[in-house]
Formats: C-alpha cells, structure tokens, sequence
C-alpha cells in the first residue's frame, strides 16, 4: 500500500513539473546550468526579427514553443513575413513536413550561425492525400534552427550551405 501511496505522490510531483507544457503560454525547459525545471516563453516568439543570411537581410517570424513549431505555416495562405525562423532549445535532427501547407516553400537548415542544408520546392499536399502519406523532410545534421520561406527564394537570394546567418536579436 505505501508503494502505491509513493508512485501517486510521484506522479502528481511530476504531472506539476511538466504541467505547463502545452499550455501556449509557456514551455517547460531543463536548464542544464542550474540542473533545474524551467517555465519560459520568450519574448520572441511570434515576433519579426531582422535575421542575415549571407548579403541578403530578411524580417522573420519567430517559433519556439513546441505547439507553434507544429503548428508552423499551416492553415495560411501566405508567410506574412519574409519567412518563419524554427528556434529549438538544443541541436537535434528533425525533421519537417507539409501539413495543411497551402504554398509551396524553401527550407534552409542552421546550425550555429551557419546554413548547413538547403530543401528547396517542396509542394504543398494535395487536398485529398491522407496525413499518414505525407513525405518528411529531414534535416541533413543536426541543427538548431529552421528558416521557411517561399519556394524559389533561396535560388532568387542565391543562399548557399556554409553562408553566414546573423540574428540581431539574441534567442
């Protein structure tokens, strides 16, 4: 009985840890300086911030929070900016797809400060095509940002693996 009594206590300890997750409000973080839990929305997210991707200065949307970064682009029928920067809280593969796209786009994969891949024209679904047919896009190493843009812009800005990426706001 008291074994039961001490997995419901950790479970309800645990279920306040992480309580704020998916909440829109915040994310539940572990610093790993502090060795401790973390709620926290940066002031960032949803704003334009001014990002350099080599000669070309671009005005970006930025995502951080899990639920806007799997939301994305989704259900718009433009970008509303030059484009929308993914901000992830650690280097990591990922990997992206079209869901509800209504336009095609350009992905250009950061590490650092540093384009490491380019994914270019990829379509939007069809309608009809089923959620679980839908292709991903995998980045090509690990990153920790993820710029989208529309289809063609990365061609049209002449965006090459190994440019320069400058964000004049810290994140």
């Amino acid at each position: 009985m008291t074994k039961l009594l001490s997995l419901v206590g950790l479970l309800l300890l645990m279920s306040n840890l992480f309580g704020g997750c998916s909440t829109g409000q915040s994310s539940t973080r572990f610093d790993k300086l502090s060795g401790k839990w973390q709620s926290k929305k940066t002031d960032l997210d949803r704003q334009l911030i001014p990002i350099q991707i080599g000669e070309h200065q671009l005005n970006v949307e930025v995502v951080s929070l899990p639920e806007d970064i799997t939301l994305g682009l989704g259900n718009r029928n433009e970008i509303g900016s030059d484009g929308m920067l993914f901000v992830f809280p650690e280097r990591r593969l990922v990997s992206f797809w079209m869901h509800q796209m209504r336009f095609p786009l350009d992905i250009v994969w950061i590490d650092g400060d540093r384009v490491i891949g380019l994914t270019t024209n990829l379509p939007p679904p069809e309608p009809s095509q089923p959620v679980e047919e839908l292709p991903s896009y995998p980045s090509p190493a690990a990153v920790n940002q993820v710029l989208e843009i529309n289809a063609g812009r990365v061609e049209e800005l002449g965006i090459t693996v190994g440019d320069l990426v400058k964000i004049d706001r810290p994140i």
